[in-house]
């Protein structure tokens, strides 16, 4: 499922899409099931800054999304501190579709995103009586052009157990 880039194109395989960069911190909060805002906007920050990608050029972020008034309103304030508040990006979860998978919550969110990204479309998170954010994909929605002519590019947040945060970013793949 994920491979190097050159030996991927070196043995023909289907290409949905490419890891720009990724990062892993950790809260240290010691509590296993608290999510800390300012550790996850720090990994995400971080994670931009290391690999010199500007987070307004993605349209999308696959959110960890834990169902949960205290992690969802955690996690929506950390994107709107990093993105600003009106302009996070289209935001969505992959959990609403199946529940949490918890170790595997992150490949579900990936294969989610760069299947989307893939097709154009950006499914609909289901179950959502009242969005947190007019960012919310609440219907099946178009991916968005991106600005200036730039490529497909999606964010993609996981958070687990013991305040680990971890973040990374796809973009489209296009063969030379």
């Amino acid at each position: 499922v994920l491979k190097r880039l050159a030996d991927a194109e070196r043995d023909g395989d289907t290409i949905y899409g490419v890891v720009r960069g990724a990062h892993v911190s950790n809260a240290g909060t010691g509590l296993p099931l608290k999510p800390h805002m300012q550790s996850e906007l720090d990994c995400m920050r971080d994670t931009y800054t290391k690999y010199g990608i500007d987070p307004h050029s993605l349209q999308y972020v696959e959110c960890h999304a834990t169902g949960t008034p205290q992690g969802d309103g955690c996690e929506l304030e950390a994107l709107r501190r990093l993105w600003g508040a009106e302009r996070v990006p289209l935001i969505g979860s992959t959990k609403g579709n199946f529940g949490h998978t918890l170790a595997a919550a992150g490949f579900a969110g990936a294969c989610k995103t760069l299947l989307a990204m893939k097709h154009g479309l950006i499914p609909a998170t289901p179950d959502i009586k009242t969005a947190i954010s007019p960012s919310v994909v609440v219907k099946n929605k178009k991916w968005p052009e991106p600005a200036d002519g730039g490529v497909k590019r999606a964010g993609l947040s996981a958070f687990g157990f013991g305040g680990t945060n971890a973040h990374a970013i796809f973009e489209e793949y296009s063969r030379p």
